[in-house]
């Protein structure tokens, strides 16, 4: 009789269970922010309250986030120092910069958004399986899924958004290091570019699944003159999701790697529509023959614009250009703004990695002065507009966020954050 009981018990949890799984709110807890595991190996959780009498989350005084914070802050000196000295070198409008694009970042996650949640709550019913589906709601130690950040949108941040579309959320199940989902805005249904890995396989931490997938906007692979889509990518580090999806319609893409280690492995990649070349981004000068995990950087390195050239593109508009090089990504559009503004002028479309760690180069004042020349050049001058966003905390040991930009508030345990921009005279409509 006992064993009967047992079973009837058995029974109703399991139940229960998929019926919360089976309702129409993909994750409970609502206003809770889930770490699992996290690269500090331990579960935290932050409970916070996102309507729009209280735009910040609350985070307790007993979360570890907030503790490091406090740390930085108000006991350790070196970093203060640190700190004051990197804030000496800028000029007040260097800081302003800095301040308007780290703020940008930061505040993205500020009131919930009922477009955003369908969206994320039609996927997760409709892209993943029951058994996929608790998997991304219980990530394996070492992933973050942010429950309280997956259907909030920014506030009044949004100006440095695009206009036009309507915010969407979609998981990012495929990535290293945050499976939480992405904010975007796009005119109509974003696509999601493919991955080499499977859903069980990425949501089980299969040691070899790991993808560079982004979202993309198809209104965003044409042009106000009708021109053909033509796409820039460079970092490929045998990673060809995104150029092989995007060459599949209709786009000519040139991928670009100076790296050694992987040269005969891309030279010998086929795909429709896709072209390799042994090369990088960066000045005619630059000296750098080896980087951390990537090896000698042994193809020769060329702006932006002698490329453009070099492939005879100069009548050209560059639809989407796709960057992630570890942190030379300032550097490299500080001199393409500086040096070739008339090339600029024909790209659509940046998707791109930022990095703020010490570990990958942000850690003096002059990369501080690039990430401001950044903002100003591009947002403000050029005015280029966000339309995508992901969080990634990186490895552990890049988690050493520049002391300046902790300073000012950004999260210590975020090193990097995926990110696209779009012109908005790039649309069809402008024309």
């Amino acid at each position: 009789m006992a064993q009967r009981y047992s079973y009837i018990f058995y029974g109703c949890v399991v139940a229960f269970g998929m019926l919360l799984l089976m309702s129409e709110v993909p994750y409970s807890g609502r206003g809770t922010r889930q770490l699992s595991g996290g690269q500090n190996n331990h579960n935290r959780q932050q409970n916070g309250n996102n309507n729009k009498n209280n735009k910040r989350p609350l985070i307790p005084h007993n979360d570890p986030r907030t503790v490091q914070l406090k740390t930085h802050h108000t006991l350790n000196a070196e970093f203060k120092e640190k700190s004051s000295a990197l804030r000496s070198e800028l000029t007040d409008e260097e800081l302003k910069a800095i301040n308007a694009f780290s703020q940008t970042l930061r505040e993205s996650h500020c009131q919930r958004d009922e477009n955003a949640f369908s969206s994320l709550n039609t996927y997760v019913h409709s892209q993943f399986t029951l058994e996929e589906r608790i998997k991304w709601m219980n990530p394996i130690p070492g992933v973050i899924r942010s429950i309280n950040q997956e259907s909030t949108v920014p506030c009044d941040t949004a100006k440095y958004w695009v206009k036009d579309g309507w915010w969407q959320s979609v998981p990012m199940w495929s990535h290293c290091c945050n499976q939480g989902a992405a904010i975007s805005k796009c005119p109509t249904q974003v696509q999601e570019t493919p991955s080499v890995c499977t859903k069980p396989d990425a949501l089980s931490g299969h040691s070899k699944c790991e993808s560079d997938g982004t979202l993309l906007c198809n209104e965003y692979m044409s042009h106000a003159d009708d021109q053909d889509c033509l796409v820039y990518t460079f970092g490929i580090a045998d990673q060809w999701d995104f150029e092989d999806w995007i060459g599949t319609k209709g786009c000519e893409v040139h991928a670009h790697d100076p790296t050694t280690m992987y040269k005969e492995i891309h030279e010998g990649h086929e795909a429709k529509n896709v072209n390799f070349h042994y090369e990088g981004l960066g000045s005619p000068g630059d000296t750098a023959t080896h980087f951390r995990g990537y090896g000698d950087m042994g193809g020769p390195m060329k702006t932006l614009g002698a490329l453009w050239r070099e492939h005879g593109h100069e009548q050209r508009r560059i639809s989407i250009l796709k960057i992630d090089c570890e942190g030379c990504e300032f550097e490299a559009f500080h001199q393409l703004a500086v040096n070739e503004p008339e090339v600029i002028s024909q790209v659509c479309t940046i998707i791109m990695e930022v990095h703020f760690s010490e570990t990958l180069q942000m850690e003096s004042a002059h990369q501080l002065k690039l990430m401001a020349s950044f903002w100003q050049k591009y947002v403000e001058e050029f005015g280029f507009r966000f339309w995508y966003l992901h969080e990634n905390p990186g490895a552990n040991f890049d988690q050493r966020v520049n002391p300046l930009l902790l300073d000012i508030g950004m999260d210590p345990t975020i090193c990097c954050y995926e990110i696209a921009l779009r012109r908005p005279d790039c649309d069809p409509k402008a024309a």
